[in-house]
């Protein structure tokens, strides 16, 4: 009996030193971004939410770097943003607005805005550390390749709405609209890849499986989704 309470205290004393040391921080973001002339609504508002997510990652960054360096953890700034990436939270349901623009040449701009929070358990930084070098490498890669295509699709958006502001004639307008629907799905695929690979970093393939299924349905010529889906069985 004495030996079974010891043992529950030191469990105990255990998994309290273990909460004492855990932190979660919540981070706040903001985003927002215009309706295209031939764009769907729910579409932007997505693109506000996601650079309201990124805005607040930015911030997180830089907190969590200080709080490495005040620990004597050698991070990069890479490995923070691949850490964050594979391990926030969103925290609630986004809030959405908008508002409407009235030029003096008579034309209308829609302006959608997002605010999230997003939480980051502390405890990550020290558990990247301890991970094997082949894996971070892995998820350092993706990252670096998630960012990428952001960045190409972001873009891709640019020109296609700089296209709609200056379409002169319904045939030019219905391409731009085709266009813009082939993006849309690029953009949900490009998301349940990013949602995969996080599944994947935790090592859970099944669910890392459907999401990839799911992107190459949208995007059938979405590489590195069949590449990732390859590694995931």
């Amino acid at each position: 009996m004495t030996r079974l309470l010891t043992a529950i205290f030191f469990a105990a004393m255990i998994l309290l030193t273990s909460a004492a040391h855990a932190e979660i921080k919540i981070y706040e973001g903001y985003g927002e971004t215009y309706l295209g002339a031939a764009e769907e609504p729910d579409f932007a508002k997505m693109r506000a939410r996601d650079a309201a997510v990124n805005d607040a990652k930015n911030k997180a960054v830089v907190d969590l770097m200080a709080l490495a360096l005040s620990k004597n953890l050698l991070l990069t700034e890479d490995e923070v943003f691949t850490i964050l990436n594979n391990n926030a939270k969103l925290v609630d349901e986004p809030i959405f607005d908008d508002d409407t623009i009235e030029h003096s040449d008579k034309t209308t701009v829609i302006i959608f805005k997002a605010r999230v929070k997003i939480s980051v358990d502390t405890d990550e930084l020290s558990n990247w550390l301890k991970m094997e070098q082949s894996r971070k490498d892995m998820l350092l890669d993706q990252n670096k390749t998630q960012q990428s295509l952001t960045d190409q699709d972001r873009q891709k958006i640019a020109d296609l709405q700089r296209r709609a502001q200056n379409a002169s004639s319904p045939e030019e307008i219905a391409q731009i609209k085709a266009e813009f629907k082939q993006l849309n799905d690029n953009y949900l695929a490009l998301q349940k890849y990013i949602s995969a690979n996080e599944f994947f970093s935790h090592n859970r393939f099944d669910d890392a499986l459907k999401l990839y299924d799911e992107a190459v349905a949208l995007n059938p010529n979405f590489t590195y989704a069949y590449n990732n889906r390859g590694n995931a069985y």
